[in-house]
């Protein structure tokens, strides 16, 4: 049952990932009339930044969710 809630929220937190991403291009594509790739490359700043956090610093990656 543990696990089955667990791939629950991460399907959930990765699709909700996706559908923003999927919504900031979109609403540009629509605002501008081009397609912007910038906000792109901040969200795999910001991954990569976690990324660091979680690796190196020795952050726990589900820390709010763990018991």
């Amino acid at each position: 049952m543990e696990l089955l809630a667990t791939t629950a929220t991460n399907v959930l937190v990765l699709s909700s990932l996706y559908i923003l991403v999927a919504l900031g291009f979109a609403f540009l594509f629509n605002m501008l009339g081009i397609l912007n790739l910038a906000h792109g490359a901040v969200y795999m700043v910001a991954a990569y930044l976690v990324y660091s956090l979680i690796v190196f610093l020795g952050f726990k990656y589900w820390s709010v969710w763990s018991s």
